[in-house]
């Protein structure tokens, strides 16, 4: 891709990746409040493609939620610390704390026996436009970077 391509595509997909940007603070009030649902969604993500694969439910169904519920409950060893997630974001642990409480009261996060915690019954809820506009996001950038 020459120069002149290459520049035309980036400012394309600047723009794309604002109204992504937007979206992220639409669902998220912050982009510290997306770090940390990501970073709790690393910790538990084989569980969570695992599930997905091997599951006859549809993908974005409510018995999809409910059976990587139960996977993730399963397995108490799965989650994250505030500590860690602290660490592995760099934010500050008393920010992380504030977030993941406001999280585990809306749902969207939950701890399991071990105190560790991990994706709640709301995640996917609430993820559910992101997982759209993130879809949106990398169609374009496809789309404008194919050479």
């Amino acid at each position: 891709m020459d120069d002149k391509k290459f520049i035309d595509n980036y400012f394309a997909i600047t723009e794309n990746f604002q109204e992504f940007l937007k979206a992220i603070k639409k669902n998220y009030q912050s982009i510290d409040h997306l770090i940390v649902v990501l970073s709790v969604i690393n910790h538990t993500k084989k569980t969570i493609q695992q599930t997905i694969q091997n599951s006859s439910n549809q993908p974005n169904s409510e018995a999809m939620s409910k059976e990587i519920n139960q996977a993730l409950a399963d397995h108490p060893d799965y989650g994250v610390t505030h500590s860690s997630i602290s660490r592995e974001t760099n934010l500050p642990r008393t920010t992380v704390r504030r977030i993941c409480d406001t999280f585990l009261k809306q749902k969207i996060f939950k701890k399991n026996s071990h105190g560790l915690i991990i994706m709640g019954e709301k995640m996917r809820e609430q993820n559910q436009e992101m997982r759209e506009e993130t879809k949106k996001f990398f169609i374009e950038v496809a789309k404008n970077f194919k050479d």
